[in-house]
């Protein structure tokens, strides 16, 4: 993917990042940050270590559906994209209480691109964890993990030791329920190799919330001559109905108009009763829901 050419970067007051700015933020499992608008794009903020500014990131907007947040490295000197209240992608969905929506991790995609030049991309939420309101980074992609530059999607979960620096290094600790429940920010560190000299980009899409993924309880009864599959999924997850075939190869297929069931109430699915019996199942996997932040 080209990244544009990128202009002169727009630099967002530090006084007006040091504001406290009181907003309502209310984490969704299966939030699903885009980048589709300009508005969305500029929720986040670039922090360049280059100069220790903060600036709106550079926006890719000019394909449908392939929109993303970029900027570029001065040289060796990281770069970190992060979200927080301030900004409040749409109006906090991701943000909040993790604990409760039953996150497992962060997902994110992000540009390598040039992997000469490329050191290690961390992901970094600020939380009241073990360590007291501070930040918390997650173990790091590195280089190694990367066979060419491109795109990769990549898993920040939470059920391994996450990171704080207590001041001479970085000390590991527990993702408790604490730190999941007081989510103030997320973001993404991008660190060039020690000595690159010439300019790349760094860019995120495709920011979410993985949701628990639970199998909903099935109550099943006859009525007649009916066969009826009553259910409830789970918030944040997309359920389907399969029925095992009779014949070989005896494959599980799907039921016609009894896939994407997705919502929080009563799912019903009703068939004739025949001389021959069947076998369903429910399959249940993670649905993610974009947003749009308004515009100012």
């Amino acid at each position: 993917m080209t990244i544009p050419g990128s202009a002169l970067p727009a630099c967002i007051s530090g006084l007006l990042l040091a504001a406290s700015v009181s907003r309502v933020t209310a984490a969704e499992a299966g939030a699903w940050e885009t980048m589709s608008t300009l508005a969305n794009s500029d929720a986040w903020t670039v922090y360049d270590y280059a100069d220790d500014g903060s600036y709106f990131p550079d926006w890719a907007g000019d394909v449908a559906g392939e929109e993303y947040s970029f900027f570029f490295h001065t040289g060796d000197d990281p770069l970190w994209f992060f979200a927080d209240t301030l900004g409040n992608p749409g109006n906090g969905k991701l943000l909040g209480n993790y604990a409760v929506e039953k996150v497992q991790a962060i997902l994110a995609d992000v540009l390598i691109a040039s992997l000469p030049d490329f050191s290690d991309v961390e992901c970094v939420v600020f939380a009241s964890g073990p360590a007291g309101r501070t930040h918390y980074f997650s173990p790091s992609y590195y280089n190694v993990d990367f066979a060419t530059e491109g795109w990769y999607s990549l898993r920040f979960p939470f059920d391994e030791p996450w990171f704080f620096f207590n001041g001479t290094g970085f000390q590991a600790v527990p993702v408790t329920a604490g730190l999941l429940a007081t989510i103030e920010e997320i973001g993404f560190r991008f660190w060039p190799k020690e000595g690159v000299v010439r300019d790349v980009a760094a860019a995120i899409d495709n920011v979410k919330l993985e949701p628990l993924v639970e199998s909903p309880a099935l109550a099943v009864s006859a009525t007649g001559n009916e066969f009826r599959l009553a259910f409830t999924p789970f918030k944040a997850t997309s359920c389907l109905i399969e029925k095992l075939e009779p014949a070989s190869p005896f494959s599980w297929e799907k039921v016609a108009g009894q896939t994407s069931i997705t919502g929080t109430t009563e799912h019903v699915f009703t068939t004739p009763l025949s001389g021959r019996s069947g076998i369903f199942r429910v399959q249940s996997a993670a649905n993610y829901t974009p947003f749009v932040t308004p515009a100012p």
